[in-house]
């Protein structure tokens, strides 16, 4: 098994950049010792280095990123897909059952009507659920980093 080095990206290294002022202003490094530490994080080339530099300080919060709900991209249309679907059969079935006032014709038409509007709700909610982005990162890395900040200081 080899280890995989993962390199360093532009927005990386200016999170970290960013990071050197709050830890000169929480006692961990001077004025002195960020500039230099400035020039060795621009210069890095894995996220190790970059970890390597902060060695012992508390590391940068790590960017958010999106929930993925695992909702396929085809599903939405298809959805819409169905919902049309079922509020053609429901107004149709309803047009046709319409002279008939029979408790069969009564709970069919029913049922369809109910059936495309329960198709329409759920694919607006998987739209609104695909739409959203969540924040943040899965509970068990934020307890890890806040682990990792206690120690450092």
């Amino acid at each position: 098994m080899t280890d995989e080095v993962t390199r360093t990206s532009s927005a990386d290294r200016d999170r970290y950049v960013d990071h050197l002022p709050a830890l000169c202003a929480r006692g961990f490094i001077n004025e002195e010792q960020m500039a230099t530490m400035t020039g060795r994080i621009l210069q890095a080339e894995s996220l190790a280095d970059l970890d390597a530099i902060l060695d012992g300080m508390p590391k940068p919060a790590l960017p958010r990123r999106p929930r993925d709900y695992k909702i396929p991209g085809n599903f939405i249309p298809v959805c819409a897909g169905f919902s049309l679907f079922g509020l053609t059969l429901a107004v149709g079935v309803s047009t046709a059952l319409g002279g008939h006032h029979g408790e069969v014709a009564v709970t069919v038409s029913a049922l369809c009507i109910l059936w495309g509007i329960w198709i329409t709700v759920i694919a607006l909610v998987m739209a609104v659920v695909k739409g959203v982005a969540w924040d943040d990162l899965d509970i068990q890395e934020k307890h890890e980093r806040r682990k990792k900040d206690r120690q450092g200081r």
